[in-house]
C-alpha cells in the first residue's frame, strides 16, 4: 500500500541509521535554495509504520535548516528492513551519478549485502 500525506510534522520523521549518503555543505545550500524557490517538489519516502526515511534524508536536512515544519511524504509498507535498505541504496545510486554506492561489505544490524554484479 502506498499513501501520499501532504503534511507530516518534520519532528515526526526520523532518518534511517543505515543511510550511507552524505551531502557537502555547498550541495546542502543549493538544495535549501531550491526548496525555498520551488517548494518541496519531491516528497520524502517513509516507512508507513514508523516514519523512518527510506529516501529523502538530504531533503529533510535542508528543510530543517530553512525552518520548514511539515513535509510531504509518500508512505510505503516496507515488508522488512532488508528491502528498505535495498530500496534506499538503489534509489540513491539512481538519483545521482556522482554517488558511487556499493553493496560490497555493507552491513546493518543482522543484514549484510554483497554486490550481485
Amino acid at each position: 500500500m502506498i499513501d501520499f500525506v501532504e503534511k507530516i510534522p518534520i519532528d515526526e520523521i526520523t532518518g534511517a541509521d543505515y543511510n550511507p549518503r552524505v551531502i557537502t555543505e555547498e550541495a546542502l545550500q543549493k538544495l535549501q535554495q531550491s526548496i525555498r524557490r520551488f517548494g518541496m517538489i519531491k516528497p520524502l519516502i517513509v516507512n508507513a509504520s514508523n516514519n523512518i526515511i527510506v529516501a529523502g534524508h538530504q531533503r529533510k536536512k535542508a528543510a530543517e535548516k530553512i525552518g520548514l515544519k511539515y513535509l510531504p511524504c509518500i508512505k510505503i509498507n516496507s515488508p522488512n528492513v532488508r528491502d528498505e535498505i535495498w530500496f534506499n541504496l538503489m534509489h540513491n545510486s539512481i538519483e545521482t551519478s556522482k554517488n558511487k554506492i556499493s553493496l560490497n561489505n555493507f552491513k546493518f544490524g543482522g543484514y549484510s549485502y554483497c554486490d550481485s554484479t
